[in-house]
């Protein structure tokens, strides 16, 4: 899977092949949202499958000032508690927007620390990547 993401000034080209949604909080008013066109999705299918001739779905959208983009595995929404609950979209979204307006490696380390208070001690059996963006200037 992968995204990709272009960067001209204030612009963001988003393509998504396959990955996790691309979330992003909005400074200005603190709502979190998952960044799609409202009438369809735009994921792509995996990068090296027989379907990569066809055309990837392309989204443009604008950040400003302390705008944040989170970009994640799957580990971080399908890892469960000792209770066999998901860590689940709802979650990541609430940590999202309750991690303050500090630096991007805050900002991990606020949605980190939810995720292991939700997992505890139950194994980890995935790989777990998350990537915290955020617009300065």
């Amino acid at each position: 899977t992968g995204i990709l993401l272009r960067f001209t000034g204030d612009e963001i080209e988003y393509v998504n092949a396959g990955h996790t949604d691309l979330i992003c909080r909005r400074d200005k008013t603190r709502n979190v949202e998952i960044v799609n066109l409202k009438d369809r999705d735009i994921k792509g299918c995996f990068l090296g499958i027989d379907e990569m001739d066809k055309q990837f779905g392309r989204l443009t959208f604008k950040v400003s000032s302390n705008d944040v983009l989170l970009l994640f595995t799957d580990c971080l929404y399908e890892c469960k508690n000792a209770e066999g609950e998901e860590h689940g979209y709802s979650r990541i979204m609430e940590s999202l927007k309750n991690a303050g307006n500090g630096s991007s490696r805050e900002i991990v380390d606020h949605i980190l620390n939810d995720f292991q208070r939700h997992t505890g001690t139950a194994a980890i059996n995935d790989d777990l990547t998350v990537i915290v963006l955020k617009k300065t200037g």
